[in-house]
C-alpha cells in the first residue's frame, strides 16, 4: 500500500506530521491525528493513520470521493 502525502497546512502553509497516540487500554485502539508543526492546529483523533491524513488533507471546495445518496 502506497503511503498517502499530506498537505501542507491549510492556515498556514507549515509542514504537517501525523501523530500516533499509544494505548492507556489494551482493548482501546490507537489514535491518530495531523498536527501543524508551524501554527499548530490540529485535527480530531482517528482510528487510522489514512482517515486522519485524508481529513487533514480535505479542503473546503473540493468534492467528496463518495457522493452521498
Amino acid at each position: 500500500m502506497s503511503e498517502i502525502e499530506l498537505k501542507p497546512c491549510p492556515f498556514c502553509g507549515g509542514e504537517a506530521f501525523c501523530y500516533v497516540s499509544g494505548r492507556i487500554e489494551p482493548e482501546m485502539p490507537d489514535m491518530f491525528w495531523v498536527r501543524c508543526k508551524k501554527c499548530d492546529v490540529v485535527t480530531k483523533s482517528y482510528t487510522t493513520r489514512e482517515k486522519a491524513i485524508k481529513k487533514w488533507n480535505r479542503r473546503a471546495g473540493e468534492q467528496d470521493e463518495v457522493k452521498r445518496k
